[in-house]
């Protein structure tokens, strides 16, 4: 009986992001809105994951890490690893660097990380969906939105190919223009290779 309590208790929370509401986030434009009601948005816990600011050529930037955890749906077996999000914006569009913009933009990166990977999903899916909404609710502070996903799955390593040392990745931009994002994709890159 412990044993199927513990299991459906696993599976209600990792099955929670279906219950989640898309606006249940923070407002995180305009600033002058005062201030958050959200999880770990406006009490000083910082949310999970982290951040770095760059300027470079007249670009504001700011590079997200996210840990997460989801499970397959094709094999109900876990996947992890992190999930990166950069904002590359004009310089004088918004200060990334600053603390409670800083925050605030943590708070919805984390809340929709956890809103679409506790569920039954696949890489594929979750990085357009992280993506998408991302885009929908950032898109004032940014001209350009990159979503990069690394993670290793368990169905991958216990069975299939059993490649133990193995990570996925997969990426997507959403944008205002066509410009080359190189070495934005390449600087987010590196930023996950040192979590």
């Amino acid at each position: 009986v412990r044993s199927a309590n513990s299991y459906a208790s696993w599976f209600l929370d990792a099955t929670s992001g279906y219950y989640v509401g898309e606006r249940d986030d923070v407002d995180v434009w305009p600033l002058e809105h005062g201030s958050l009601d959200h999880r770990g948005a406006s009490d000083g816990e910082c949310p999970r994951g982290e951040c770095n600011h760059a300027e470079t050529s007249g670009k504001n930037t700011m590079a997200l890490a996210v840990p997460f955890t989801s499970q397959c749906e094709h094999h109900l077996l876990p996947f992890e690893g992190h999930i990166g999000v950069m904002l590359v914006g004009p310089k004088a569009a918004a200060d990334f660097a600053a603390p409670e913009l800083e925050k605030r933009i943590m708070g919805v990166c984390s809340h929709h990380v956890s809103r679409f990977s506790k569920r039954l999903q696949v890489q594929e899916r979750l990085t357009q969906q992280v993506a998408s909404v991302l885009w929908e609710r950032l898109r004032p502070l940014c001209q350009h939105l990159l979503v990069l996903v690394e993670c290793k799955h368990l169905c991958m390593i216990a069975r299939g190919v059993q490649q133990h040392r193995s990570a996925t990745v997969t990426q997507t931009v959403r944008s205002e223009a066509t410009e080359d994002l190189g070495s934005s994709r390449l600087e987010l890159m590196r930023a996950l290779k040192r979590k």
